[in-house]
């Protein structure tokens, strides 16, 4: 059946936990607010492939066949398809001419054990009831139908849906309603009634004692539920107290990272020496910030690699560099050495590196880590020396 997705909302949420055998009352104010419950109620009932039932009041079919068409649903073709089964409270409950409690049990029986057999999931039914107001003989005993319905439907596959209209009932007979249904549905909210009353005992004007003790246990599951609820929101409390501090540590910590990075990237910058680490078994290769200054390549495009070092390395040094690295690794041992690297301009830098091997816990080598500091000055200096001693000894 086609219809138009509803936006979700805390209402539809709650109704959406409902199914057989639980018996609703919506308590509302303004026809907007009874829609606003009926006609989500009978949309969720149509998504489940259930057969839903609208007992309508007096003059009313008009008004919620609209109000359904209004909210997307395709109520010609729901009719058709006999999902959804409009009906007056003639048809529905005055058939014999006046209200009859335990026929109307067998009507609902009948009626559920109809819409399985055509092979809906479940019945879902509403029944408008501002008409009970205008008296007809034997609605002296509605309540205790409301009361009993509870009853019937624990052990049907229907879900039933009893809305009154809150300006038009009495607060005594309001009050009946809130007492004889475990759900209710007030504005947008949906409730499990700590105030209902079990069929069994109701009506209980004659047993006060069993009032009693009834509301005391309602006062003692509320007094639980509402210690439970600040246990929890405690319980959250200090977890987000946590948090806090948690994020807050990592945010110092971060931070203190931070500051730590800048300085040994500063001072790898006044010392010209870089440090990097190559992985013996996938080749991967880090290098820091002044390694790739030091050799000339740009970090943003060039891509280090155990490759990209010896093509580095001045041809007349790269035996030696490679046999001694090598021989290292074999050994898991630690190497160091100077040797001439080529920049890309072709100029040549003189370098001293030194690597590191780290084994695992089993004594296999995983990687190297070490440092290459760009001593060219220093070489260069030092050759003008030695050059400036020859001159004095000749």
């Amino acid at each position: 059946m086609m219809i138009q997705p509803a936006q979700s909302t805390p209402l539809i949420a709650a109704l959406e936990q409902l199914g057989p055998h639980d018996h609703l009352s919506s308590i509302y104010e303004s026809q907007q607010e009874h829609f606003a419950v009926a006609i989500s109620f009978i949309r969720i009932g149509l998504d489940r492939g259930e057969k839903c039932v609208y007992i309508a009041g007096d003059g009313t079919l008009r008004d919620v066949r609209e109000a359904l068409q209004a909210e997307g649903i395709d109520v010609d073709r729901a009719v058709a398809s006999n999902s959804l089964v409009s009906t007056t409270k003639e048809q529905a409950y005055l058939k014999r001419g006046s209200f009859d409690l335990d026929w109307r049990f067998s009507f609902w029986t009948e009626a559920t054990e109809l819409a399985m057999s055509e092979g809906f999931s479940a019945l879902r039914a509403i029944d408008e009831t501002e008409w009970v107001l205008r008296g007809t003989f034997g609605l002296e005993r509605w309540m205790e139908y409301e009361s009993r319905l509870t009853h019937s439907l624990s052990q049907s596959n229907c879900v039933a849906l009893c809305p009154y209209n809150r300006r038009l009932f009495p607060p005594e007979l309001i009050l009946e309603v809130i007492r004889t249904h475990p759900i209710v549905v007030c504005g947008n909210t949906v409730c499990r009634n700590f105030y209902h009353v079990p069929p069994d005992e109701f009506p209980d004007n004659d047993n006060p004692a069993r009032d009693v003790d009834r509301l005391l246990n309602n006062i003692r599951e509320q007094g639980r539920v509402e210690s439970a609820l600040r246990e929890k929101q405690e319980e959250l409390r200090r977890t987000r107290e946590i948090l806090v501090d948690d994020i807050s540590q990592r945010k110092r910590a971060e931070a203190e990272l931070r500051r730590s990075e800048m300085y040994l990237a500063e001072g790898q910058r006044l010392s010209h020496t870089g440090s990097w680490a190559r992985n013996v078994s996938s080749e991967e290769v880090f290098w820091s910030q002044e390694t790739f200054r030091i050799f000339g390549l740009d970090s943003e495009k060039a891509k280090p690699s155990y490759r990209t070092f010896l093509e580095r390395i001045h041809p007349d040094d790269r035996p030696l560099v490679q046999q001694t690295v090598d021989t290292a690794s074999h050994e898991k041992k630690v190497w160091e050495l100077d040797y001439r690297i080529v920049l890309p301009d072709l100029s040549t830098k003189h370098v001293h590196a030194v690597g590191h091997p780290v084994v695992n816990q089993y004594g296999n080598l995983v990687e190297y880590l070490g440092t290459v500091m760009d001593v060219t000055d220093q070489q260069q200096g030092r050759a003008a020396l030695e050059k400036a001693f020859d001159e004095i000894k000749t």
